[in-house]
Formats: structure tokens, C-alpha cells, sequence
């Protein structure tokens, strides 16, 4: 995946951004779906989550269950996972 020195890229392209929250929702997958449809072509979402709290691989597989993929993930959080989808 792609790493850029800037981890959100344009910031007027991010669509969404999610930090600590995303192991709460009751229908992840519900929710991505609806987020997708709001997006603009080129926007992105930007999902941060405790490693604890929810599996990196999760938050992936939903995602694709919405349409989303993955573009960029960031290692620079040492407890949490940091993945942008398109």
C-alpha cells in the first residue's frame, strides 16, 4: 500500500475520519456502505482504531464489504491501526 509523508494526502479529499470509535458501531459494514454512497469520487476515509479493540483485518474486511479499499495504511501508532480507503 501506499505511504505518504502526509497521512490524511489532501485533507479536501478526506471524506470521513473515524478515531477510537469505529469498534462501537452496532453494523460497521451498514454504516461504511452509507459513507461510500456520500463520498466524492476521489474521497477517502481515514479509520483509527485500538489494535485491542478490533482486528486490523476486520476493518479491512468490512470496508470491502462496502465497496471500499484499502489505499494507504500508517504504522506510526504504536496501539492503533491507521488505514485511509477509497
Amino acid at each position: 500500500m501506499a505511504h505518504s509523508h502526509n497521512a490524511f494526502g489532501n485533507p479536501e479529499d478526506l471524506g470521513e475520519y473515524l478515531r477510537n470509535t469505529y469498534h462501537h458501531f452496532p453494523e460497521p459494514p451498514a454504516y461504511l456502505r452509507r459513507v461510500a454512497r456520500a463520498l466524492r469520487p476521489d474521497g477517502r476515509i481515514a479509520i483509527i482504531d485500538f489494535h485491542e479493540k478490533i482486528a486490523r483485518d476486520q476493518i479491512v474486511r468490512d470496508a470491502g464489504l462496502a465497496g471500499l479499499r484499502a489505499i494507504a495504511e500508517h504504522e506510526f501508532l504504536p496501539q492503533q491501526h491507521f488505514v485511509v480507503f477509497s
